[in-house]
This record gives structure tokens, C-alpha cells and sequence, in this order.
């Protein structure tokens, strides 16, 4: 079963905190690349930050804009503060023009979802 995961629909993505546990703090930003006629492009978006997210409770990351990001390979950089001394660092699955479905970040057995990199921060 899914722990952390990434859902999205029409216009947002949103983090779920699919545990029983209350986290400290979430918090994003978007990465970008874009190569175009031989120069690469990049950006970099700060996202929301939410303190004290309850368990079961989706936290929006960011609005999603189809025709400014369909050119860059996106991926979130999410921290997810779980206590005091305990911070892990997830980042999603790169996509073209942002991601087009739903995500696991982090399984239940504290396994990585496909194409997601979890480290301490």
C-alpha cells in the first residue's frame, strides 16, 4: 500500500499522506530542463510549504500550467519532515511537460515507487 504518493487532476498536484502518522512539514519546488536550437533552459519553482499534515490528508504542490510546461522534463523536490531529527528528501519521476498521473513515492515497506530517488535531507 501506498505511504506517500502524488495525485493530480485536471489543474493541480497534490501530496497524500497516506499514513496514520501527523508529519511536521511538507514542502516543494519544481526542477525543469529545456533544450532548444542547442541552448538548454532550466527552471526552478518554489512550491508550498504546510505545516502539521495530518494523516490521509492531500497538500497541494503546485498548479499545473499544460502550455508553460510542456516543453521542460519536470520534477518535484519534496521534503517531507517527519520529526525533530528525521527528514527525507523524495523526488518524483521526471516527465515532459510535468507528470500525467498519479505516483507512489514511497511504499508502505519504505520502498521507492518506480523512478523516485528518496534520500535523507
Amino acid at each position: 500500500m501506498p505511504k506517500y504518493w502524488l495525485i493530480r487532476d485536471e489543474k493541480d498536484l497534490y501530496f497524500v499522506n497516506n499514513t496514520d502518522e501527523q508529519i511536521e512539514s511538507v514542502s516543494s519546488s519544481i526542477h525543469g530542463i529545456e533544450v532548444e536550437d542547442g541552448e538548454i533552459y532550466t527552471i526552478r519553482k518554489k512550491g508550498y510549504v504546510y505545516n502539521n499534515v495530518e494523516p490521509q490528508e492531500a497538500v497541494k504542490l503546485r498548479e499545473l500550467d499544460p502550455i508553460a510546461d510542456y516543453d521542460f522534463v519536470l520534477q518535484v523536490d519534496i521534503r517531507v519532515q517527519l520529526k525533530k531529527d528525521v527528514c527525507l528528501k523524495m523526488l518524483s519521476p521526471s516527465c515532459k511537460g510535468g507528470m500525467t498521473g498519479d505516483a507512489v513515492l514511497q511504499w508502505d515497506t519504505g520502498e521507492a515507487g518506480k523512478d523516485v530517488s528518496i534520500s535523507n535531507c
